[in-house]
């Protein structure tokens, strides 16, 4: 019997891995709605005319994952002087554009951020994210690094 609402999508016949640790389900229909999971349910799930249907036989979902890190800054790179010293300033690139999309490709769908080099860089990508102008997972921005002058990070002294 077809449900009276419409349902945006239904992912048939994927394997479940929930991530518990309990034995992947084969054959279940994952129903989104409201650009979220409403159901997972065993095959067949009755299904409308005006639903969108992709058969995902042979894939599997899997539960989606946290992550705790910095986002958008790699590991900084230093200059030398000719003498092998380091030479201010220290630079922490940026990885605001690529970053975002390798989380969510590796299974991240929500990222806190651990502390920021660039704050207003993380929140200006939150909200393109949250906007749907950029592709990437759900963040929660946390503020600057609290550091000393002297640690790694030099915008905490500026």
């Amino acid at each position: 019997m077809c449900a009276s609402k419409r349902r945006e999508l239904v992912l048939e016949h994927v394997r479940i891995v929930d991530g518990t640790g309990r034995p992947p389900v084969d054959d279940e229909n994952v129903i989104v709605e409201g650009g979220k999971i409403a159901a997972i349910q065993p095959a067949p799930t009755p299904s409308c005319r005006r639903d969108r249907i992709v058969n995902l036989h042979g894939y599997t979902s899997c539960r989606a994952s946290w992550a705790c890190t910095t986002i958008s800054s790699t590991s900084p790179a230093r200059t030398k002087t000719a003498g092998g010293m380091d030479e201010p300033p220290l630079l922490v690139p940026q990885m605001t554009f690529s970053a975002p999309r390798l989380y969510l490709a590796g299974g991240v769908t929500t990222l806190r951020t651990t502390g920021s080099v660039e704050t207003y860089s993380d929140l200006n990508l939150k909200r393109a994210i949250d906007e749907g102008k950029l592709v990437g997972p759900h963040l929660d921005v946390t503020g600057p690094y609290l550091e000393e002058p002297t640690l790694l990070h030099p915008d905490a002294s500026t």
